[in-house]
């Protein structure tokens, strides 16, 4: 009888222990896929931001928003918390800018902030009329006298159609405009999709070297 509960008793320590070992294990790969979803997203980020943050080396400061709260204890870097917006006054690399936030300044890394689109097209160019000279489905009227052969812009803002003839423009993206319509829009061909179509001209910028330069 004495073996008997002997044995009883280290088989239901042997179960607990069992059991626990599989607690921690299912613990464990709960863990895992937590930490590996952390870093897919922060490496989504990162590939977004690298694609976005392309901008020409002239100076020109913009605004960014945090997606996440970025804590620090170096003197050198700026800490801030999610959706705070920022202002980027020198990219240093692909990996940390340099801005400020209040009265503070400081480098933060890239991958913490997702830049700002500038206002809606409508909000910025309100005070042009369109008129015919480009019916927005690619067809220019005779009596167009603004059409360029070729010109290469780079496009300083993320631009997300809003119609069908009109291009999707990604900051970085090279665009070969064909004309400058009277109503501050253009019309060209993005190198990077191939696609025609028309976008808000205050949304590019003129590149240092266009077609034919020597």
């Amino acid at each position: 009888a004495v073996v008997s509960t002997q044995s009883t008793g280290e088989d239901k320590r042997r179960r607990e222990q069992e059991r626990l070992r599989e607690l921690e294990r299912v613990q464990k790969e709960e863990e895992e896929r937590e930490r590996k979803a952390r870093e897919e997203e922060e490496e989504r980020v990162r590939e977004q931001n690298q694609r976005n943050h392309r901008i020409s080396t002239n100076g020109d400061a913009f605004e960014v928003k945090a997606v996440y709260s970025f804590k620090t204890n170096d003197a050198n870097e700026l800490p801030f918390k999610k959706g705070s917006l920022l202002t980027v006054t020198e990219v240093i690399d692909e990996n940390w800018y340099f801005g400020t936030f209040g009265s503070r300044s400081g480098i933060f890394p890239t991958s913490y902030v997702t830049p700002l689109n500038p206002p809606p097209p409508s909000q910025i160019i309100e005070e042009v009329a369109r008129d015919d000279t480009f019916n927005r489905s690619g067809e220019e009227s005779e009596d167009s006298t603004n059409y360029q052969d070729c010109e290469l812009f780079v496009a300083q803002y993320n631009y997300q159609p809003k119609n069908t003839d009109e291009l999707e423009l990604l900051r970085g993206d090279l665009i070969e405009v064909i004309e400058r319509c009277d109503d501050g829009w253009f019309v060209g061909t993005s190198q990077r999709t191939e696609q025609f179509g028309t976008f808000p001209g205050n949304y590019v910028k003129l590149h240092a070297e266009q077609p034919g330069d020597v």
